[in-house]
């Protein structure tokens, strides 16, 4: 917020505002705590960096494309593909060969896929690109790159009575294929790990930035939330004087 527009449909460049809770209740509930523990975590982003970088194969046969790709699965790919050459989906051919590392960077159908498939065609003969490792730096998309505000509600006896988290994510440029349900819907879904909280308050923004796109890596908004969490457990632990192993 408060940067140059990046899109005329996100004026302060905020993607999304999202809730999830019973926040009126979490709210009482830190009304009456007896003490609280609050914390700032950050968690920057990160380069995934597979051994091996991405790459694609396209070749057409009259009007029947194949692309091998060393993605992570063909279905979303060929869905794509699909439907951006107007082809039947008969007609459109994904295979993935061996795969020398994904992390969920992979996943996700990337420009240069349908580029190769174009130029296949344009050319009238198979073409194959391979990305170079300074070239997969600036273009995979990236991990993680957020920062929560997260708080416990402890009652006369050190039990949790509530906990809530406020986040804000960077999702880069654009919107990538699952940038936005990942701090916010995947990270709900472990949000209290295996403590016994029952009123808790999930609120993420989520903005854009002059930055690559933010997607999936290695759990893809679970191991944060489990990260805020148990580094929010290990600070009460010493500010409530309680051993923390």
């Amino acid at each position: 917020p408060g940067g140059e527009t990046l899109h005329a449909e996100a004026p302060d460049n905020r993607a999304f505002d999202w809730g999830m809770g019973d926040e009126a209740k979490v709210e009482a509930a830190f009304a009456q705590a007896a003490q609280r523990v609050k914390l700032e975590i950050g968690d920057n982003r990160i380069i995934v960096n597979s051994m091996e970088p991405r790459g694609c194969y396209a070749e057409w046969a009259d009007s029947r494309l194949h692309v091998a790709l060393n993605g992570q699965g063909v279905w979303a790919h060929k869905g794509f593909l699909t439907k951006a050459f107007g082809l039947s989906e008969d007609a459109v051919r994904v295979t993935n060969p061996d795969v020398g590392g994904g992390f969920g960077m992979k996943a996700m159908t990337y420009p240069e896929y349908f580029c190769i498939a174009q130029a296949a065609r344009a050319l009238g003969r198979p073409v194959r690109w391979m990305s170079e490792r300074t070239e997969a730096m600036l273009t995979d998309n990236g991990g993680r790159d957020l920062v929560s505000w997260a708080e416990f509600a402890f009652d006369e006896n050190h039990k949790i009575t509530a906990y809530r988290v406020d986040t804000r994510c960077n999702l880069g440029a654009y919107n990538s294929q699952f940038g936005q349900p990942i701090q916010s819907q995947l990270f709900s879904k472990v949000l209290m790990g295996v403590y016994d909280v029952q009123d808790t308050y999930l609120h993420v923004e989520g903005y854009y930035t002059n930055t690559v796109q933010v997607d999936a890596y290695r759990g893809a908004g679970r191991p944060e939330a489990i990260y805020v969490l148990e580094r929010l457990m290990d600070r009460a632990a010493r500010e409530l004087g309680v051993d923390p192993w």
